[in-house]
């Protein structure tokens, strides 16, 4: 296993990434002569399987859009509402002061 000092890895991460990734190389990040993290292929751990399962979980489980909490109103506003709305708003991005638009 290659030990490498962590200036060394800060500056160096891309090509690191890429050597353990496609070169199966494990590789030690010491910080004063201390181990504080390893680089390891991604194949090389039984726990990565839970990591792969745990990032599926969490990409599923999205951040709500604005237009994901716009569409909940779909069927209480009218299409005139809808289209004020959208103009308002747009009208507000191009204003630098941006003042609060009126929900009336």
């Amino acid at each position: 296993m290659e030990t490498i000092s962590a200036y060394e890895a800060r500056v160096r991460f891309g090509d690191l990434l890429n050597r353990v990734y496609y070169g199966g190389v494990s590789i030690e990040i010491e910080r004063y002569g201390n181990p504080i993290a390893k680089l390891i292929p991604p194949d090389s751990t039984k726990s990565n399987k839970k990591t792969k399962k745990t990032a599926k979980r969490k990409t599923k489980k999205r951040k709500e859009t604005v237009t994901d909490k716009l569409t909940k109103f779909a069927g209480i506003w009218s299409d005139e509402d809808a289209e004020k709305m959208i103009r308002d708003i747009r009208a507000w991005r191009d204003v630098p002061e941006r003042p609060i638009p009126s929900l009336d």
